[in-house]
């Protein structure tokens, strides 16, 4: 099932289609004017394929959040965030006997809840 957000990017497609790639762009391909209406549709193609996907993962890192926020449980999307933001944990355990409350990972990011949330509204904003 396709989403709201790529019905809307295939709708524009077509508009774009239809207003840059006209039957005059196949019947004289090598003219100034088909090769800039050309260089017109892929650059505004292009920017309706970004919106698609920051649209996208948009909704989807506000879903997880969402989901965060009101049952505490984490979502691939919210890791992912944070993995490639730059946090860092010190002292992280490298054996099992190390673990301890100010060392466990999960223990950290419990105890580290509302600056967790305020990292990813900031990523977000």
């Amino acid at each position: 099932m396709s989403s709201r957000e790529y019905l809307l990017l295939c709708n524009r497609n077509k508009e774009l289609k239809s207003i840059f790639l006209t039957s005059f762009i196949y019947e004289e391909p090598n003219t100034d004017r088909s090769q800039n209406m050309i260089k017109a549709y892929r650059f505004l193609i292009h920017a309706e394929i970004e919106y698609y996907f920051e649209s996208v993962i948009k909704n989807t890192a506000n879903e997880a959040l969402d989901k965060w926020q009101n049952d505490y449980e984490i979502k691939k999307p919210l890791l992912s965030i944070l993995a490639f933001h730059n946090i860092s944990f010190s002292n992280i355990p490298t054996r099992a006997s190390e673990i301890n409350s100010g060392n466990d990972l999960r223990f950290r990011i419990f105890k580290c809840v509302n600056a967790f949330k305020d990292i990813i509204k900031k990523i977000m904003a």
